[in-house]
């Protein structure tokens, strides 16, 4: 009985460490995706950190400064989520008429 043991082990082992080799050469191809997603998660939880919950409404609440020349854009790319948003609704609650100190628009140039 301890031949037939001893036999099997050798084998066993063999077979264990045939599969963990598998495994990691499975997951070494696909690992700089899982960087990729595990990125984007990161980023959109530490976007959803900086919002404020409201109780009252059951709803998060995110302040921000734009440029007032931009309020028509900002609100076509809210229309833009909430049609391609499978829960929630964004909305422009309120912009304050408040000026800034300074805002710098940078051109962008393009090498030929």
């Amino acid at each position: 009985m301890l031949t037939q043991c001893y036999g099997t082990c050798p084998q066993v082992l063999g077979q264990t460490q045939d599969h963990r080799h598998r495994l990691l050469v499975a997951a070494a191809k696909n690992i700089k995706v899982w960087f990729i997603k595990v990125r984007k998660i990161k980023a959109i939880y530490h976007t959803l950190n900086m919002f404020n919950l409201d109780v009252t409404q059951k709803c998060l609440i995110a302040e921000c400064w734009c440029p007032v020349a931009d309020l028509d854009r900002i609100q076509a790319a809210l229309q833009r989520g909430n049609v391609s948003a499978e829960i929630g609704q964004f909305e422009l609650k309120r912009c304050l008429k408040k000026k800034m100190q300074t805002m710098y628009i940078w051109v962008k140039f393009r090498l030929p």
